[in-house]
């Protein structure tokens, strides 16, 4: 078959549109919002300080985020504690030379965990490939464009809570939809991508379990009260839903109006993990021991009666969020564990201990996915592989021998790892 030539550059303009989307990760849970690559490259699993090393970057300072990368772009947040900046860092692929920092400098007290272990903005950036979101946490959400212009910018308020901040925006349509929190003045915002203008705001609700909530603070009124949670978009029968895991109640929301569609109550009021979807449910893991549960998707008003399909009340201490591969999810935990579930029945299916060579086991940063190959950076910077498999087996432990607190990116066969002291790009030898 003969096309002619106008037709021929366009199917292959679109195949390599289709190709560039696949090979980015333009944000915290990489294209598909899950943590998952599917890209048809493949990934190195042993590596050390100097093998299967492209390059490494000395960052300014300590920071928590997850690159963003779009083509030869490589985003960062970060912030600069002795010279209060809080700043969008872009770094070149190739080389990991910096093309550009652009922010803003914020003088006010802000609170946050004892701090380097989360430092301020702590939220990954969102890029969709014209434009980069970031969050500064107290000092406002800033656009910028890939040259490093400020397009805009939006004071969101302040943040006051002992965690300090740590949500991550994401991309639906003409709005970028971030949880602005946590603490009491929380809320999950929509902002219009050209103006940052607020499109829409839901205001956390008042939690109101108090000592009689399950997790680590059972007993304790005066336990930790907060979401991380970045949102996810799901696709129902007959509509997409914004779901948002807020204190103590899931809602599914309208992403264009931001109008409640429905709730579950009974959450955890301490929530550090990302949703997953799974098959038309979704699955929330409770942070500091709390309930994990899965719950049906869709329906209207309260489904807190109709919609559970299994609820664990003690579990873990999750603070990373989960993968989903095949009929399991796999997790990882505060206290140095795999997991495995069986997503049908909320089973544990193993729970083993990920070693690696230092001496701070717990993980914060979330895993990633690719082929049947989860990676997970522990805080002593080893970055763990295991088989997403229902029997354990770890299949290396890669000393980078920095504190890590991020969740790792992968693009192109190449694995982006921020840690306290640098940003590393990592290879195999045989691509280099």
């Amino acid at each position: 078959m003969n096309l002619p030539l106008s037709k021929l550059i366009l199917a292959m303009t679109l195949l390599s549109l289709l190709t560039t989307q696949a090979a980015n990760w333009p944000s915290w849970r990489g294209p598909n919002n899950d943590g998952t690559v599917k890209d048809g490259f493949d990934y190195p699993t042993t590596w050390d300080k100097e093998t299967n090393i492209r390059w490494r970057v000395p960052l300014p300072a300590e920071g928590n985020s997850t690159p963003a990368i779009w083509n030869d772009f490589i985003f960062i947040t970060q912030s600069e504690p002795k010279t209060n900046e809080r700043s969008t860092l872009c770094f070149r692929r190739s080389d990991g030379k910096l093309h550009w920092k652009s922010g803003v400098t914020y003088t006010e007290s802000e609170q946050t965990w004892q701090r380097p272990l989360n430092p301020y903005c702590s939220g990954s950036p969102v890029t969709d490939g014209k434009h980069v979101y970031a969050s500064y946490s107290s000092a406002g959400m800033i656009c910028h464009d890939f040259s490093g212009k400020e397009i805009w910018r939006r004071d969101l308020g302040k943040i006051d809570h002992q965690f300090g901040n740590g949500t991550s925006p994401i991309l639906h349509g003409e709005h970028v939809i971030i949880y602005h929190g946590p603490g009491d003045n929380g809320a999950l915002v929509a902002l219009d991508k050209a103006t940052g203008e607020i499109a829409w705001k839901i205001e956390r609700p008042a939690p109101t379990q108090g000592a009689a909530r399950k997790d680590n603070f059972r007993g304790n009124a005066n336990g930790a009260i907060s979401s991380y949670v970045t949102p996810i978009i799901v696709n129902t029968t007959n509509r997409q839903e914004l779901i948002m895991g807020f204190p103590e109640q899931i809602m599914g929301i309208n992403p264009a109006s931001g109008s409640e569609l429905w709730r579950f109550k009974g959450i955890n009021p301490l929530l550090y993990a990302s949703p997953n979807q799974h098959q038309g449910n979704l699955i929330f893991l409770g942070g500091y021991g709390g309930p994990s549960l899965s719950i049906r998707s869709g329906g209207s008003n309260d489904v807190s009666e109709t919609h559970l399909n299994w609820r664990n009340d003690r579990a873990s201490s999750h603070l990373p969020s989960a993968i989903i591969h095949e009929d399991h999810l796999y997790t990882f935990t505060m206290n140095g564990m795999a997991e495995c579930i069986e997503l049908n029945s909320g089973t544990l299916v193993w729970q083993e201990r990920a070693r690696g060579k230092g001496k701070d086991t717990a993980f914060w940063g979330s895993p990633v996915l690719t082929g049947d190959k989860l990676i997970c950076m522990n805080r002593s910077g080893d970055a763990l592989v295991i088989k997403a498999s229902p029997t354990f087996q770890q299949i290396a432990a890669n000393s980078m021998g920095e504190v890590c607190n991020a969740t790792p990116a992968l693009s192109n066969g190449q694995i982006f790892i921020r840690t306290h002291e640098a940003l590393w790009c990592v290879e195999t030898e045989k691509a280099l």
